[in-house]
This record gives structure tokens, C-alpha cells and sequence, in this order.
């Protein structure tokens, strides 16, 4: 439809009685009207490729741990609990500080309630139990080397904690094994492309998309034991909080090539 012709469809219903807006509906409708159909979203030819993975994994013997426990206090009131855990925690402090500095030291918490006494159950008004107050201050001890987990260990056990809660390990410098093995599943993804390109007698072009997934996290190893009888146990078996194993990294690509005929 030409210029010319839409004027004259505006203007044919721009009537006082039927406003301007109409008239301008009936125009944008005219216009697109006028507009091709089936024209193409972009020029040009469309690239051909190929989609191909890689893959690179590594087994690292992790160099640091971190250990989460809690320190209890009881008493008749929150002030006395509160106050028993806070010299607990103190003296465990004080057990440490040859081994660890303060910035591997972390306070997480309080948590603070009524329980039976002499116990950890809740206690509930209606049963007539004697009740006592029970705060339990959590503390994380962080980038601990693993060589020297043991007497860390020992140390804590020598405290009256209530409980070990986890023990932590990971690899220190797993952000540079990961960049190595990014590289490595690209190399290989890039060899298994240009393999399939000379099958195919096609050149490989440059790459035209990159997915990269790398995957680590520490490993948690939940204890929930007491401290004392928890370090009984491993001195009886002969292990060592030094055997954590191995930790697998690993990373994918997958790389889409331009194939030039």
C-alpha cells in the first residue's frame, strides 16, 4: 500500500464523530499491512558446526580442615549458662593458641534454651521436670593444616565440649587445578573436533560457542560425637584425623567449531 493511499484511509475515518485515535489504529494496522511476510530475522548465510565435550578430572589429597563444635553451658538461669559457656570457650582459646592464630577462630552463635536438667531434652511445663538453662556456643575453627589436625584434636578433647560436629576438608588451591583442568577438557574437546573434521574433509574453523562447568566443594565429614569419647575411639583404632582421603576435581566444556568446506 502506498503513502498516498494510506493518507486517504485515515483520513476516510477521521470523523468527528469517530476520533483520532481510531484513525490511528487504522493507519499502524494499513502499515503493517503494507509489510512483507516471510522476510528472513537476519542476513547472510547460516554457519555451519560442530557441537563436541571434553572432560578432565584430578584426585587432590586435600592440605586443610576446618572443625565445627559446640561448647555448652548450663545453669539455673541464662545469665549462669551464658556465662559457663563464655569460660568454656575462653579455655578452649587459651588450649589452642599455640597451634592456631585468632583469625582461624570463629564465633558462630548462641543458642540459648530450657531443658530438663542434667539432659538436652526440651523441657515442657505441664511434666513437673526439674529445668535448667542450656546455651550452647558454637565455634568454627578454620584453614587448619591437616598435618596438624591430630593435635588439634587432641586439644579439644582435653576441653569439656559437648559435641565435635564436623570435621571439613578441601584443597587450598583448588582454583588453580580447576583452571588447569578447564584447559585440559578444551584441548580435548579441540583434538576430538579436528578428528571428526578430517573425516568429514572440512576444515575446522574457529570456535563459535564455549560451556565451561567446573565442580568442587569441600568435603563435610559429619561426626556428632562427643569430644572425649570421639578421640578414645580413634586412639583405641589407630587412626589419624591426617587420612582424609583424596577429593576429586573436575571439569566439562563443550565447544561448538565453525567447519569451513
Amino acid at each position: 500500500m502506498t503513502e498516498s493511499a494510506l493518507r486517504t484511509v485515515a483520513a476516510a475515518h477521521a470523523s468527528p464523530h469517530r476520533g483520532p485515535g481510531l484513525a490511528l489504529g487504522l493507519l499502524l494496522a494499513a502499515a503493517l499491512l503494507a509489510l512483507p511476510f516471510g522476510a528472513p530475522a537476519h542476513e547472510g548465510p547460516e554457519r555451519r558446526g560442530i557441537s563436541v565435550s571434553g572432560h578432565a578430572v584430578d584426585r587432590v589429597a586435600p592440605d586443610r580442615a576446618s572443625v565445627m563444635l559446640g561448647v555448652e553451658g548450663r545453669g539455673e538461669t541464662a545469665d549462669q549458662a551464658m556465662a559457663q559457656a563464655g569460660q568454656r570457650v575462653a579455655a578452649l582459646l587459651d588450649a589452642l593458641t599455640p597451634l592456631l592464630d585468632a583469625e582461624q577462630v570463629r564465633a558462630l552463635g548462641t543458642d540459648l534454651r530450657r531443658v530438663v536438667k542434667g539432659t538436652d531434652r526440651h523441657w515442657i511445663r505441664d511434666r513437673g521436670d526439674p529445668v535448667e538453662m542450656l546455651a550452647r556456643r558454637r565455634v568454627q575453627l578454620e584453614r587448619i593444616e591437616v598435618a596438624m589436625l591430630p593435635r588439634v584434636m587432641q586439644r579439644i578433647a582435653q576441653q569439656p565440649l559437648a559435641s565435635i560436629d564436623q570435621v571439613q576438608t578441601e584443597v587450598s588451591n583448588a582454583r588453580e587445578i580447576e583452571d588447569r583442568l578447564q584447559l585440559e577438557a578444551i584441548a580435548e574437546a579441540r583434538a576430538r573436533a579436528q578428528r571428526l573434521a578430517q573425516s568429514l574433509g572440512v576444515t575446522l574453523g574457529p570456535p563459535i560457542d564455549v560451556q565451561v562447568d567446573s565442580h568442587y566443594a569441600p568435603q563435610p565429614k559429619a561426626m556428632a560425637a562427643d569430644a572425649r569419647m570421639l578421640m578414645a575411639e580413634s586412639a583405641e583404632s589407630g587412626a589419624g584425623y591426617e587420612q582424609t582421603g583424596l577429593e576429586t576435581l573436575e571439569a566439562r566444556v563443550r565447544l561448538r567449531f565453525e567447519l569451513i568446506p
